[in-house]
């Protein structure tokens, strides 16, 4: 008797977070429509941090097989959910991840460029191993309308990748180990364009510059291009 009205109360407290989440984002939304240019960037954290919250608690109770979750709005994925992934990551990644917790910030913008999302920040953080020694004095998350489209195994292997970022900024070794580690992306346009791209290092970035379908394929024509056209190559593996 006592456990059923432990569920009952529970699926009760349930059904009224998601509508204080569904109200939240109402608000949000209004908040980004009439304020346009002059966004009070505090406030808009302050909306997307409480939405937060309640989808941690929510997310408590669904791990306790209390309540099955369902979010408003469209695509499977929105900003936020991309947010708590990210979080999520971060804790998965860092060792001491609450030395961070309350630095990471979501933005209501899309990054620059074609870029799925984008960490940025001042200074130069450094790790042990998982153990993080340095940070940032804040971190913004930018995600694009395009990431979210891909769906929740896209987001989140997106967000494990930029959770890396949190002290590694160049996609170094150390990055690309920690980031295999966890199950993300290295490269996130491995994310959209599926395949075995051959790069080559131009600036401080690697550009594809021809894929293929099999990896022994791409290895070959990449040593011929090597010969022919000295430059730092590498091979980056699509999502399949």
């Amino acid at each position: 008797m006592k456990r059923n009205k432990c569920l009952r109360r529970k699926a009760e407290t349930t059904t009224e977070l998601k509508a204080i989440d569904t109200k939240l984002q109402k608000l949000s939304n209004r908040l980004a429509a009439a304020c346009k240019g002059d966004v009070d960037h505090q406030l808009t954290q302050d909306l997307l941090n409480a939405r937060l919250n309640l989808r941690v608690g929510l997310g408590t109770a669904a791990e306790d097989g209390e309540a099955e979750i369902a979010f408003s709005g469209t695509p499977s994925v929105d900003r936020l959910g991309a947010f708590g992934m990210f979080v999520e990551a971060v804790r998965q990644v860092w060792r001491n991840n609450e030395f961070v917790a309350d630095v990471l910030v979501l933005s209501p913008e899309e990054p620059s460029g074609r870029v799925l999302a984008s960490l940025s920040y001042a200074g130069t953080p450094s790790a042990i191993g998982n153990s993080i020694l340095r940070r940032a004095p804040r971190y913004t998350l930018r995600v694009s309308d395009r990431l979210l489209m891909r769906g929740t195994n896209s987001v989140r292997k997106v967000m494990i990748h930029e959770a890396v970022h949190v002290v590694y900024m160049n996609h170094g070794r150390e990055f690309r180990d920690l980031v295999r580690k966890h199950g993300g992306t290295v490269s996130e346009e491995a994310i959209e364009n599926p395949g075995v791209h051959v790069q080559l290092k131009r600036g401080s970035r690697f550009e594809t510059i021809k894929t293929f379908d099999t990896e022994p394929e791409a290895t070959r024509w990449a040593h011929e291009q090597k010969r022919e056209n000295p430059g730092k190559y590498r091979l980056s593996l699509g999502e399949q």
